[in-house]
């Protein structure tokens, strides 16, 4: 087994047929719909100078975060927990890892699992995420 980035938007972990431990599998905040294009992390955060939250990657994010949360209306989830719903259902080898800062996170990724995203759901993701590509040339 080995631990990657895995999510989403970072889904390098495919081309291997192993277990994967997914690290990040919320890439790094930008699928909970805590960021918006007008809200990114500052400088003194970590995540700033992650190509992630680039803005001109964030606008192409945005579309997906837009389909989690139209998602978690339809639910009555958060936006993580879909995020994460669709990662364990999309492979029985891929292990998520999401990191938590504070009890409400750790409650809140506990909800994502328990039930399963209707196949239209998991669809609808697949579809925005793979049309997304992620420039890792952008830095701050």
């Amino acid at each position: 087994m080995i631990q990657i980035r895995y999510n989403l938007l970072e889904r390098w972990a495919e081309k291997y047929c192993i277990s994967v431990m997914a690290w990040s599998p919320l890439a790094k905040g930008a699928l909970t719909g805590k960021y918006t294009p007008d809200n990114l992390p500052r400088f003194q955060d970590v995540r700033a100078s992650d190509p992630l939250f680039h803005l001109s990657n964030f606008n192409k994010i945005w579309k997906l975060v837009k389909v989690l949360k139209y998602l978690s209306k339809k639910y009555g989830r958060t936006p993580a927990q879909i995020a994460l719903n669709w990662l364990i259902m999309s492979s029985p080898q891929v292990i998520p890892i999401p990191g938590a800062k504070k009890p409400e996170q750790v409650i809140d990724n506990v909800g994502s699992v328990g039930w399963r995203l209707s196949f239209n759901g998991w669809k609808l993701l697949e579809e925005a995420s793979r049309s997304i590509i992620i420039d890792y040339s952008v830095w701050y």
